[in-house]
């Protein structure tokens, strides 16, 4: 393996080479924009965040458990004022094209370019059972960012830079608590072989603990603060409707997030590795394969710990462990394909694995179809909602309504956008389930179908039934209401 001190010459056309792919990826990213997008409630606060964290106000008493890598992103982003979600989906985006370029090198490393070729495809078909990736990258969820980071601490650590593997390992471990262990582990190994980052590796050490539990405690005045909202943020998107993620059985869901033909060949090749085959193009790669079949079982099994021990246990919190086990399966398919010589045997074997993945990939193919006029529709959505607040000037009633806004009906991820739009902490904009009894609710109201209608009838309901009800406007599907508000005075 090369060294830290290897001689430089191939070391900058390799450097050349990377930050070419990267700019690709980059420019891939920002002109993926001109498709339509919906982020979701959990980036919606991390802007939210972001734009507290810049002004010195966090507020994290409300929203998902505090997250600081997505954080860091957007707090950064927040001097670009409204372009700050765009520029969170080119940085979501940049990173999901990133995480396939890794995974087509590390497949080609081990075991050639149809490794590589396999790996990519199995990333595409994946992270999660009831989703694709094609929606994540969509979303512009955080997965990216600790998937590419994940790779990149292999790669890294195959190339011989210990040092930049470890950087990216406390990358990975600032977006996912289940990296944790691994960033110890690969902590210790540079302590032992590296000496000059002794010191480094024990400062990222402890940045994690600081970084994770001090903005909890900055923005809501205690340590444990996120924990809470993990275990009870089940229960409140039940409550609330349209929440970022719903939480699954630990097994099941663990299982679901690779296909099983994925699961197979990757477990062919650390079956190999460990019966002594050793795939070509690397000289040392038989240890290193089955410490990565062992590191995915670890990843999985700290989630499953995880729910044991009362958390949500979500398909998305396994995608690092996913992507390599991707990579292993390319290398089992290439595995499977060189050990067949006669020419017909290998196009055979080459069109059974091609038939099986796309048995495999049907519904998640059927699933891919229809995310554009999804993501259509809830732009539009979204964008009638921000109307409907700047057409009623809502933020300026909120002193003679309670001081909060309730979303009848929009769940959770249109709340936070609306919060993010007005610039309200999270806690002062409440997701409310469209069945709830509206004139029961003291704020400014804003609600769509159902709980509109519900709304408009609570206008001229009589006295006694309820709080006063009064109409302020709309635009496209949305409604807005002053319900039990002081009337102002003129």
């Amino acid at each position: 393996m090369a060294r830290d001190d290897a001689p430089s010459g191939p070391r900058d056309s390799s450097r050349r080479a990377t930050a070419g792919i990267a700019l690709a990826c980059l420019v891939v990213a920002v002109a993926s924009l001109a498709l339509p997008f919906y982020l979701r409630g959990d980036q919606w606060a991390w802007l939210i965040w972001g734009r507290q964290v810049a002004h010195l106000g966090l507020d994290t008493v409300a929203g998902p458990s505090w997250k600081p890598l997505p954080v860091i992103f957007t707090t950064v982003l927040s001097v670009f004022g409204p372009a700050a979600p765009a520029l969170w989906l080119v940085v979501a985006r940049t990173a999901w094209l990133t995480a396939m370029v890794l995974a087509f090198r590390l497949g080609s490393r081990l075991a050639g370019r149809t490794a590589g070729i396999v790996a990519v495809v199995a990333l595409l078909l994946t992270p999660d059972s009831q989703a694709t990736w094609f929606s994540y990258f969509a979303t512009g969820r955080s997965e990216a960012l600790a998937v590419a980071a994940v790779l990149g601490t292999i790669d890294r650590h195959i190339a011989g830079r210990r040092g930049q593997a470890l950087v990216l390992a406390f990358v990975a471990a600032l977006d996912r608590p289940v990296a944790w262990p691994f960033l110890a582990a690969y902590a210790l190994l540079v302590w032992r072989s590296e000496p000059r980052w002794r010191i480094p590796a024990l400062a990222l050490l402890a940045a994690v603990p600081v970084l994770w539990f001090g903005g909890d405690l900055w923005g809501s005045g205690s340590l444990l603060t996120g924990a809470r909202l993990a275990q009870t943020g089940r229960a409140f998107a039940g409550q609330a409707g349209g929440g970022d993620s719903i939480a699954v059985p630990a097994l099941p869901g663990v299982a679901g997030m690779v296909m099983v033909p994925v699961w197979l060949a990757a477990a062919g090749a650390v079956a190999s590795a460990l019966r002594g085959r050793r795939p070509a193009e690397d000289p040392e790669p038989r240890r290193l394969i089955v410490a990565l079949g062992l590191g995915v079982l670890a990843w999985d099994a700290i989630v499953v710990a995880m729910a044991a021990a009362g958390f949500p246990v979500l398909t998305r919190f396994t995608a690092p462990a996913a992507a390599v086990a991707s990579v292993l399966a390319g290398v089992g398919v290439a595995g499977l394909l060189g050990a067949v010589t006669a020419r017909r045997a290998h196009v055979a074997v080459a069109a059974a694995v091609t038939v099986v993945l796309a048995v495999f990939a049907a519904p998640r193919l059927y699933y891919l179809a229809h995310q554009p006029a999804f993501l259509a529709r809830n732009a539009e959505s979204v964008r009638s909602l921000t109307r409907a607040a700047a057409v009623t000037d809502i933020a300026a009633r909120l002193p003679t309504c309670a001081d909060r806004v309730l979303v009848f009906g929009g769940g959770i991820s249109r709340a936070r956008r609306l919060a993010w739009t007005l610039d309200l902490p999270m806690r002062v904009v409440i997701p409310v389930p469209a069945t709830a009894p509206v004139s029961l609710y003291a704020g400014v109201a804003i609600g769509r179908k159902q709980a509109r209608l519900a709304l408009e009838r609570a206008v001229t309901a009589p006295r006694g039934r309820g709080l006063p009800v009064r109409r302020l406007g709309q635009a496209g599907e949305w409604g807005v209401y002053e319900v039990g508000c002081r009337r102002r005075r003129t």
